[in-house]
């Protein structure tokens, strides 16, 4: 039998100084069978950091874990201008998973899924039949 496992995490609110912990938690327990997820409230204005880079250098920290995918907090929904919210997943190496955020046009920004299928590599002894 095949041993999934997944960590979530939420609510960072660009507290820079845990971030440490958070990797070398993953470093430490990560396999190839873990899924990681970032639940939102990653970014938050009141770090100088995230405020002056838009919050692109927590997308870059991100990219930095591969994290299997990550949302939107409301954080992150309501006190980022519009234009914020369209740029910060531009050099996102992950999927963002997010169903209810739409430009002004109705049209879903590009960055954003509303599903997300994740494959795993078993091999043949791996399965069944």
């Amino acid at each position: 039998m095949r041993t999934i496992t997944m960590f979530h995490y939420n609510d960072l609110h660009s507290k820079f100084h845990n971030w440490p912990r958070l990797v070398s938690f993953l470093n430490e327990h990560r396999t190839d069978d873990t899924l990681v997820f970032d639940l939102g409230d990653h970014a938050d204005r009141t770090h100088p950091a995230t405020e002056v880079t838009r919050g692109r250098v927590n997308v870059r920290l991100l990219n930095r874990i591969q994290p299997t995918a990550v949302t939107i907090g409301n954080n992150e929904g309501i006190t980022f201008p519009h234009d914020w919210l369209a740029c910060l997943y531009d050099d996102a190496a992950f999927p963002v998973l997010l169903g209810n955020v739409y430009h002004a046009d109705g049209e879903r920004p590009d960055w954003a899924s509303e599903t997300l299928i994740v494959s795993g590599t078993a091999s043949e002894s791996d399965c069944s039949g």
